[in-house]
C-alpha cells in the first residue's frame, strides 16, 4: 500500500484538558499518512487521480476550527473521521504534537498517534 505524507503541519488549536490551557490557541503539529493506491496517478500524472495534499490540509483545518477540545485523541478521530468520509483512504494514520504545555518540564513535546482502518 502506498503512502500519502504531510510532516508536522502546524495549526493553532484550543486544546487541552484544563480550562486554562484550552482558553488560548496554542500551536499544534499534526502529521497525516494515508495509505492508498497511487498506481494509476503515477500512471496519469493527474491530481484528479490521486488525493490532494493541499484538501487534505484544508481538511484538517476546518475540523480544527470547529471548536475546542480536551483530548488529542479525540482531535485526530475527529480528523481520521472527516478525512474518511472525503477521500477514498484506506487507511490513516494521525500524529499530533503539543509542546507548549511541556516547556516547563523540559520535554519537547506530548501527543499521540492514532492509526485506523476503513470500515468496509
Amino acid at each position: 500500500m502506498d503512502k500519502l505524507i504531510l510532516k508536522d503541519c502546524a495549526f493553532k488549536a484550543y486544546i487541552g484538558v484544563p480550562d486554562h490551557e484550552r482558553a488560548k490557541k496554542q500551536t499544534i503539529l499534526i502529521s497525516f499518512i494515508g495509505y492508498c493506491d497511487t498506481k494509476k496517478s503515477a500512471q496519469t500524472d493527474s491530481i484528479s487521480d490521486t488525493v490532494d495534499y493541499f484538501a487534505i490540509h484544508q481538511e484538517m483545518s476546518t475540523v480544527i476550527k470547529s471548536g475546542p477540545v480536551r483530548l488529542a485523541e479525540k482531535l485526530a478521530q475527529n480528523i481520521i473521521d472527516v478525512l474518511f468520509e472525503k477521500f477514498p483512504l484506506m487507511k490513516i494514520t494521525i500524529t499530533i504534537k503539543k509542546t507548549e504545555p511541556m516547556k516547563k518540564l523540559k520535554v519537547g513535546w506530548c501527543g499521540v498517534e492514532i492509526s485506523r482502518k476503513r470500515v468496509k
